[in-house]
């Protein structure tokens, strides 16, 4: 099990790219690629078992993710901007398991 300071580092570093890369194009499928490499997964089973995850019942990842949205709500950033920040927070919590 994950300590609090772990979570607490996940958070941080998420929240950092989130901040950095909201102008960028979108870069998850190098992400997907970078993750699946190190893991020494297949790019397909990669991509699969990230597809399947169920994100809504990951009490970790959702524990954080709304403080990385809400704050970019406030701002009003678009859904789609938003959404493409829980793509790479997903990519990112995901390489992380």
């Amino acid at each position: 099990m994950r300590t609090a300071t772990t979570h607490s580092s996940l958070l941080s570093q998420l929240q950092e790219r989130s901040t950095l890369t909201m102008s960028l194009p979108s870069s998850s499928s190098s992400a997907e690629a970078s993750a699946s490499a190190s893991a020494g997964v297949s790019s397909t089973a990669a991509y699969e078992r990230l597809h399947s995850w169920d994100w809504s019942s990951d009490p970790e990842f959702q524990a954080g993710i709304d403080s990385i949205t809400t704050p970019l709500r406030n701002a009003g950033r678009s859904e789609v901007q938003i959404g493409e920040v829980v793509k790479r927070a997903q990519v990112f919590y995901f390489s992380q398991q």
